[in-house]
């Protein structure tokens, strides 16, 4: 039954594929979008998501309009991009890793259309097999959308469901793992505090290692591309700034090496000494987070002294300094890419301080903080505009 499933599987993927084969081209730099490759492709899908429906909220066109164009849209889309997609890429530059990859993007799809097909007739099995419970639920679900549709702008709501579709291939790609290391460990610590069973609490345990090897696996390489980008930063022209990033970099790309060499003791490819190497990747990180922590402390200094001097044009002699410190901690609300980097560093020196002994926070709290400075990170993944630049 299972060789059968899995024949059926590899049968629709192969077909998937035939009808894809004149869409190659354009299906990888789509799907290297919607993975969030590059850190900007959240900010892009979000911009163009953005335009679309501001132009519609502009020019209020009837339903069927809308309609029309997007099919009109599609249909010329269809048309047009398989010729010349071929015109433009010829077929000898169509590379193996390529063709891996779109195997991968084919086997992905083929498992959801299945999946989609089998909820499909799982619902019409209902429908014939408990007529009873299948419309109480189709006619409990179509209540709560009038009344969500009557409540909510519609617009307004559609924008916010297609980039949710759009965002949660990137985020599952990117974000989930990240977040999921240390909710594991937050959860596994305060599971054992509060008695709950040895077996799930060892679950967690196990889950929070899976995590964080696979995201060490993920930054494989990326040591070399830290080092290139202290090598650009040198030629920065504010001197603090240049110092402060080239050594973060430097600290960085170190630290992703010492993390590289981990990864390689822990599948088993060569005898590392993991403790010691946890040691010098927790120092590199410190160094790598102060630094970063050294640059946002000056910006805020330069907000102040910035904004200060029109404070004091503008206050009265008699207001108290108190209402001076308040309205120049309110200039910081217009610089929210500097509040937002310096929280996440400052979750973040907690992490490498408790493993290298200098204080003692509890796994739970490391995970709750690791979770803040994960959460802080796909915001600025999400909203390019509130990412620290240059960074």
């Amino acid at each position: 039954m299972a060789d059968s499933a899995a024949i059926e599987r590899e049968k629709h993927m192969k077909q998937l594929k035939r009808r894809m084969e004149c869409w190659r081209e354009v299906i990888l730099p789509l799907n290297s979008i919607l993975l969030w490759e590059r850190s900007w492709y959240p900010g892009l899908i979000l911009g163009i998501t953005t335009t679309i429906f501001f132009l519609i909220w502009m020019l209020e066109p009837a339903i069927l309009t809308i309609i029309s164009v997007s099919l009109l849209i599609l249909a010329l889309v269809d048309y047009l991009v398989p010729p010349v997609s071929s015109l433009l890429s010829p077929v000898n530059k169509w590379t193996g890793q390529k063709e891996k990859k779109l195997n991968e993007i084919c086997q992905n799809l083929s498992i959801i259309i299945l999946q989609l097909q089998s909820l499909w007739k799982l619902m019409l099995k209902t429908r014939n097999d408990r007529p009873n419970v299948y419309y109480a639920g189709i006619i409990t679900c179509l209540i709560i959308c009038i009344w969500i549709g009557s409540t909510i702008n519609n617009l307004l709501l559609f924008y916010i469901t297609v980039n949710i579709l759009l965002l949660t291939p990137g985020f599952r790609y990117k974000g989930r793992a990240i977040l999921l290391q240390y909710g594991s460990r937050a959860y596994w610590y305060y599971a054992q505090k509060s008695h709950s069973t040895q077996n799930s609490a060892e679950i967690l345990r196990s889950l929070e290692y899976t995590f964080s090897s696979f995201r060490k696996l993920l930054r494989l390489g990326r040591c070399l591309d830290s080092l290139y980008s202290a090598l650009k930063m040198m030629k920065y022209p504010e001197v603090t700034i240049r110092v402060t990033l080239t050594l973060s970099k430097i600290a960085n790309a170190l630290f992703l090496l010492a993390d590289h060499i981990i990864w390689i003791g822990r599948v088993g490819l060569l005898r590392v000494n993991i403790k010691k190497w946890s040691k010098i990747a927790n120092k590199y990180w410190l160094m790598n987070i102060i630094m970063n922590l050294t640059r946002d402390i000056y910006e805020i200094i330069k907000i102040f002294e910035n904004e200060g001097k029109d404070v004091l044009i503008r206050t009265p002699k008699f207001s108290s300094s108190l209402w001076r410190q308040y309205e120049l901690l309110h200039h910081l609300k217009n610089h929210k890419n500097i509040v937002i980097d310096t929280i996440k560093n400052g979750c973040d020196m907690f992490i490498p301080l408790t493993a290298l002994g200098f204080t003692k926070l509890t796994p739970g709290t490391i995970g709750i903080l690791g979770m803040i400075s994960s959460i802080v990170s796909i915001y600025t993944l999400i909203y390019p505009l509130y990412k620290l630049t240059p960074a």
